[in-house]
Formats: C-alpha cells, structure tokens, sequence
C-alpha cells in the first residue's frame, strides 16, 4: 500500500483493457464504471500504473475470470474487483454505482412495461444479471482482511511472474 506522502507526488493511470480495445483514466472511480459496463464475455482487465518521478510501476487491479458454467451451460464470468491498495474503494465504488445504476433503470423498465408505456426503443431484460453481479446491489458484503491479504498476496505474485515474462514497461518490485 502506497503512503499519503507518495500517493501525493505520483500519477496514477487507470487502463482498462477490453479485446484490443484500450481505454486510459485518471480517475478510479471512472475506471470502476467503465470496468463494470465492459463486455464480460472479453474478459476485460484494468491496469493500474503508478508514475513516481522516472518510475513507472504497474499492477493488474480488475480482471474477469472463467469460474465453470451455468446450469443452461453458459459460461460463468466473474468480474474481479481489487481489496489491497487505497484506489481500490474508489474504483469498487464506481463499479457498484454503475450496477445500480443499470439495474434502476432496468426496474424502471419493469414497471413501464407492466403499465404499458414501455417505448419502443426501451428494453426490459433482467437476464444478463447474474447472483454473482447482483451481490453488492442491495447491500455489499466486504470480504474479510484475512481473506483478502491472501488473494492480493497471491494476485501480486501471478501479477510479478506475468509482467517479469512479457517483457511490460513496468518495474516489479517484490
């Protein structure tokens, strides 16, 4: 976790990554809404980069993971969100405003086309949300410290060994 003083002289860059599209932010919280508007289905992943002086360190801070199938035999993808710097609230925070956001508006459309005023153009379908992306809506269920010490500890070292053999722009630092 970076401190107050060097979070203050750095620059940090949000990058998400969505197919071959790229998208840089300088917001976290901007980032966190776009990550949750990205197509699952190609795996978007955000790269968090931090610009100290001459120094440049990277870290994959979101990525969306393959964790089996459906019962109809859809694939199941889970958008993974960051616990382990202090940018992750703000970027979890814009990803849950998103949800909610998309889900509001979605019950508004229920309840159009249950009046029948729904327009033409508007849609209602429900279908694209899944338990594991309505989990935070109503009220979110932190994860404990312990439990998020060992996954960051363990997204750190995939983080270290992918970034030490693809040859990125990034200093690792243990």
């Amino acid at each position: 976790m970076m401190n107050e003083e060097n979070h203050t002289q750095s620059e940090d860059t949000y990058l998400l990554i969505v197919g071959k599209k790229r998208t840089e932010f300088t917001s976290a919280k901007e980032a966190g809404a776009a990550f949750y508007k990205a197509d699952r289905t190609k795996r978007p992943a955000v790269i968090h980069t931090i610009k100290q002086g001459d120094s440049e360190k990277g870290r994959f801070m979101a990525n969306t993971g393959i964790h089996g199938t459906y019962e109809n035999g859809g694939t199941k993808y889970v958008k993974e969100l960051p616990y382990s710097h202090d940018q992750d609230k703000d970027f979890r925070d814009g990803y849950y405003e998103a949800l909610k956001k998309t889900v509001a508006k979605q019950q508004k459309n229920i309840e159009l086309a249950k009046a029948g005023k729904l327009g033409k153009a508007a849609s209602v379908n429900m279908d694209h949300f899944k338990d594991d992306q309505l989990q935070g809506v109503s009220g979110r269920q932190e994860i404990d410290p312990a439990g998020a010490f060992i996954r960051a500890k363990k997204q750190r070292e995939l983080d270290r060994n992918w970034l030490e053999n693809h040859s990125a722009p990034f200093q690792v630092n243990p």
